[in-house]
């Protein structure tokens, strides 16, 4: 059966190139499909341009491959396998270098973590080491005071020296004349003999330090222009000798208005302990930063102006999640960077938290009136 290239052309099949085909046929289809052939080609290898043409401009499937000789099957078939493996092996390294960039960056983010522990806990031992050095200082003074109270011993009015235990002596008739020079101890606030200042009980001295009573265990003893009897028993301590009788007995005068509670950075936690400070004179509640970790990544844009009677500065607000006996929900603080002025204290809760739960004290009046909550 001759080919025909119209027939060819209205439906072009594998199966119509089955034939014997003339050179002159393999050469009306490369005109007819522009495919380039050199006219010096013979029937089989035109006939191998034509087809590789035919697939390629995909007029014909690549089932046309069958007509070749088997050597250019096999040579097109492995160049297909080479590309698939070429392939692969070019996803597999696309692969590992993911996997590289995976690993290094847990092991950044693992590193990380690990510096910022040990950066809160090197803060941590810093805190710890400056409170006890606070602690041991405050002691030291107070050891100190005591030291020196325990060694005074109050002159009288009328000049009687205190001696040790082991030199006083039986009543014996004194002069005036031989008496050792005066020596009073006197009060630098009330100007009032018998005390120091740190043991002053006049309303309003600050520097006094002891809450202690002072007692003076009998009247000073009266004075002769000519002689002077000092009456003693075994030992006696001197007439004017001063007891004070709670040295250590400072109380911690916010102690009604501290209480515990914890803050977080959410309401899953982590939570913090902290010491909680109700301060009804503070408009705003204030944070310390070190109490909580991390709270920086909570700050919010807005900042507000706290003032005292001297200056005024603005300070970051943070969200917060505060646990106190008062509530539990997220809040916005003030945050500062230094620590409180008052030891201990980590919160300062103020009237923009707890305004509205502050009770006031109950009257008793005459006619009843209507509650209201007070904002302090």
């Amino acid at each position: 059966m001759s080919f025909i290239l119209r027939n060819f052309v209205e439906e072009p099949t594998v199966s119509k190139l089955e034939g014997d085909l003339k050179k002159q046929d393999w050469r009306q289809l490369a005109q007819k499909y522009n495919i380039v052939a050199s006219s010096s080609l013979v029937k089989k290898q035109l006939k191998d341009v034509v087809i590789k043409g035919l697939v390629s401009n995909q007029v014909l499937s690549e089932e046309a491959f069958r007509l070749l000789p088997q050597a250019i099957r096999y040579e097109k078939d492995s160049s297909e396998d080479d590309d698939s493996e070429m392939l692969k092996l070019d996803q597999e390294r696309i692969n590992l270098e993911r996997e590289k960039l995976e690993l290094k960056k847990k092991e950044l983010e693992a590193r990380e973590r690990e510096s910022a522990r040990e950066l809160e806990a090197r803060e941590r031992e810093l805190e710890d080491r400056e409170r006890e050095l606070e602690n041991r200082e405050r002691e030291r003074k107070k050891h100190q005071l005591s030291s020196k109270q325990g060694r005074f011993t109050v002159k009288s009015s009328a000049g009687i020296l205190a001696a040790p235990d082991d030199e006083y002596r039986t009543s014996k008739a004194m002069t005036s004349a031989s008496l050792p020079p005066l020596s009073v101890i006197s009060c630098g606030y009330c100007k009032k003999t018998g005390h120091h200042i740190t043991q002053c009980q006049t309303p309003g001295c600050r520097k006094s330090f002891y809450s202690g009573q002072v007692k003076f265990q009998s009247a000073p003893p009266t004075v002769s222009s000519g002689t002077q009897k000092v009456q003693s028993s075994q030992k006696p301590k001197p007439n004017s000798h001063i007891t004070v009788e709670s040295l250590n007995s400072h109380e911690d005068i916010f102690k009604d208005f501290k209480s515990s509670g914890e803050v977080g950075l959410s309401e899953n936690g982590p939570f913090d302990p902290v010491t909680i400070l109700r301060d009804t004179g503070a408009a705003q509640s204030i944070l310390t930063k070190v109490a909580l970790p991390g709270v920086e990544e909570n700050i919010t844009k807005e900042k507000v102006i706290l003032s005292d009677l001297s200056s005024e500065q603005s300070t970051e607000l943070a969200k917060v999640f505060l646990k106190c006996n008062l509530f539990n929900k997220e809040v916005k603080v003030g945050i500062r960077e230094q620590k409180m002025p008052i030891s201990g204290i980590q919160l300062i809760l103020g009237n923009d938290l707890a305004g509205s739960m502050v009770v006031p004290t109950p009257e008793i009046v005459k006619t009843p009136c209507a509650h209201s909550p007070t904002l302090v």
